[in-house]
């Protein structure tokens, strides 16, 4: 996926929202992001999806680690946790990207009434 098209996927999941210090194009800030997409290369848009991992999932220490080159989000409390709910056959989701890893942990997290 191009980041472009992970901007839009974050975009399109229910639960998104932007966050105070999250970017967009051209590394406009929040203020002025409007029906545009997250720059998801920038450094603080990046922190602020951990964030917002760790609140949907309710998991405070949640983080990404890489294995193997593959990435996944953990719970921070067992690596073997895995917040995404499609896992491959050895029991973990494996991305080739970390930011790939956020969009499956924000598309697969519970939706809260």
């Amino acid at each position: 996926m191009t980041n472009d098209e992970i901007g839009r996927a974050f975009v399109a999941c229910e639960q998104w929202r932007w966050m105070a210090g999250m970017v967009g194009p051209g590394y406009v800030r929040l203020e002025a992001l409007t029906n545009r997409i997250p720059d998801v290369t920038d450094p603080a848009t990046r922190g602020c999806i951990l964030a917002l991992v760790r609140e949907l999932w309710q998991a405070p220490n949640a983080y990404t680690c890489t294995e193997y080159g593959h990435w996944h989000v953990s719970s921070g409390e067992d690596c073997a946790w895995e917040l995404q709910a499609e896992l491959s056959s050895d029991g973990f989701s494996r991305y080739p990207t970390e930011i790939e890893a956020l969009l499956a942990a924000v598309q697969g997290a519970p939706v809260v009434p």
